[in-house]
């Protein structure tokens, strides 16, 4: 569904999707304190078909960071 409501929003704006590389596979890291915040933003992101890890901390996204959990 988000990826449907994200894909609406572009066509309103004039996007192409044609042109808009794919999502799926693509992945990133969330770093948040609060878990609340950090469960939201990896359900939404894989809801839209993004690979999400999170981390509670910059600590943990450094390790993870390191393991190539994250793209970048």
């Amino acid at each position: 569904m988000a990826v449907q409501v994200i894909g609406d929003q572009m066509l309103k704006l004039g996007i192409d999707l044609d042109e808009v590389p794919s999502i799926e596979h693509q992945r990133i890291l969330v770093v948040d304190d609060e878990e609340t915040m950090r469960f939201t933003l990896k359900t939404f992101l894989c809801d839209a078909g993004f690979d999400v890890e999170v981390a509670p901390d910059a600590t943990s996204a450094g390790i993870a960071f390191s393991r190539g959990v994250a793209d970048g």
